[in-house]
C-alpha cells in the first residue's frame, strides 16, 4: 500500500508546478497505465472524457493549454487515505482574453508512487456561463 502522506506530498507538489506551467512532476509520476478523466462534456470542453496512458494525458495537457492560460491553482485542501488523494484546488486561467476563477475536486490514485488514475470535476455550466459560451435563463 502507498503511504498516504507521501501521495499527498506528490499531489501537493505536482499541482504547485502545474500552477507555475511546469508538467514535469506530472509526467514523471504517471504510471503507463494511468486513466485520466475529466468530468466535462466533450461537446463543450475538447479536454472532457476519458484518456489512457501517458499518451493520453499529454493530449489533454495540450488541448488545455491551447484554450486556457494558466495563472494560479491554489490548493485549499488535501485529504487523503490509503492510496486515493482528493485536492480541493480554486484555478485561475485566462480564456479568450478574459479570467476565469472556479473551484476543482480532483481524485488521484497512486500504486507504488505511480498515479495510476486521476478524476478532475468542476462546475463546467458555470465555466460556460463565465466564458459566455451559455446564457443563464431567469
Amino acid at each position: 500500500m502507498d503511504d498516504v502522506q507521501s501521495n499527498k506530498a506528490r499531489v501537493a507538489g505536482i499541482l504547485a508546478a502545474y500552477g507555475q506551467g511546469d508538467l514535469r512532476p506530472l509526467f514523471a509520476t504517471l504510471d503507463d497505465t494511468v486513466t485520466w478523466e475529466a468530468h466535462a462534456p466533450p461537446s463543450h470542453y475538447r479536454f472532457g472524457g476519458v484518456r489512457t496512458g501517458p499518451q493520453g494525458v499529454a493530449e489533454t495537457a495540450a488541448i488545455i493549454a491551447s484554450e486556457y492560460a494558466i495563472q494560479r491553482y491554489d490548493v485549499k485542501e488535501l485529504v487523503g487515505e490509503g492510496s486515493t488523494v482528493w485536492a480541493l484546488s480554486e484555478a485561475s486561467y485566462i480564456h479568450s482574453g478574459k479570467p476565469l476563477k472556479f473551484m476543482t475536486a480532483t481524485r488521484w490514485v497512486f500504486r507504488k508512487g505511480k498515479i495510476i488514475e486521476f478524476h478532475v470535476f468542476f462546475d463546467s455550466a458555470r465555466v460556460l456561463v463565465e466564458q459566455g459560451r451559455l446564457k443563464v435563463v431567469s
